[in-house]
């Protein structure tokens, strides 16, 4: 959404724009700015071609809301009286929440039901309560699609279940109202760990992330995963001459959000080429996200 923002119709705003780094909370993410006006919904409107999602599948708008950092808030002429968010696909709202601090907030919400379709997806911003639209520095952090998918997790050698570092999870809770009808809601929610927890001990510390403090009935956990790509390949002589031996150096860099690790047994060969030593095939050990490495 935010490399797409030129192409989004934009109405009834103060002020809007997209960058690829804004800040809350000293935290910086892709975001679109939305300054409301005092009356009526500020909107930004996308056209989306939705993918299409198998039984077991999900598809979740991913973004977080908050206001942008620079508010005085301990000056009554600064102080906000807070920003309302919402999401609307084809005019139904979907998604309502409210924000009055700089920090980041997640804002999810299911869009499974639509997928497979072309539809109108806006985001809106509105004034708080007195209608008071300074320092309403309203933004969408990395707001996207994203398309849940289970998968099967590797299992380390000597360990008999899986380790997580970072991906969302689907929480079902039970809501009772007052006539005592039960009711059950689906909360998505990132996580991210320090380090890589076995799925157990993950299971317990995310219930604590999320913002409805009802006792979850069922998690399921959507773990993101490493992707190695070759960036570059190529030889390390500048000129090499007829049946001479020459080496080869080739750069990998995990493009995936989630780090190499020895649960993985990544490796990479490349067809009748040596590439260390010898030896046809190198083992990557450890490779955290966006990290390069240079196999000789």
């Amino acid at each position: 959404f935010v490399e797409n923002f030129n192409q989004a119709n934009i109405s009834n705003v103060s002020e809007a724009s997209a960058n690829q780094e804004d800040f809350a909370g000293g935290v910086a993410k892709p975001a679109i700015f939305e300054h409301p006006l005092s009356e009526g919904d500020s909107r930004i409107e996308y056209t989306v071609e939705l993918p299409t999602v198998e039984d077991n599948e999900k598809l979740i708008f991913y973004s977080f809301v908050g206001l942008r950092d620079g508010i005085d808030f301990d000056y009554p002429a600064t102080k906000p009286d807070g920003v309302h968010f919402a999401i609307e696909i084809d005019g139904e709202r979907v998604c309502n929440s409210f924000s009055l601090t700089c920090e980041w907030k997640e804002n999810n919400v299911d869009l499974t039901r639509f997928a497979g379709d072309t539809r109108k997806i806006s985001l809106i911003t509105n004034a708080g309560e007195s209608n008071d639209v300074s320092y309403d520095w309203a933004l969408w952090g990395e707001p996207q699609l994203i398309k849940l998918i289970p998968q099967n997790l590797l299992i380390a050698r000597n360990e008999k279940e899986p380790r997580l570092r970072c991906g969302i999870a689907s929480v079902t809770v039970e809501n009772e109202s007052i006539d005592q009808e039960t009711t059950v809601e689906t909360l998505e929610t990132g996580f991210v760990f320090e380090q890589d927890l076995l799925a157990t001990e993950a299971i317990k510390q995310i219930p604590q992330q999320i913002t409805c403090k009802k006792t979850p009935v069922h998690i399921s956990l959507f773990v993101d995963q490493p992707v190695l790509e070759i960036t570059v390949l190529g030889t390390q002589q500048a000129l090499i001459t007829e049946n001479e031996n020459f080496e080869v150096q080739c750069q990998v860099k995990n493009i995936g959000l989630a780090p190499i690790t020895q649960a993985n047994d990544a490796s990479i060969g490349i067809n009748k080429l040596k590439l260390k030593r010898g030896r046809s095939v190198q083992h990557i050990k450890h490779l955290s996200s966006g990290e390069k490495k240079i196999l000789k």
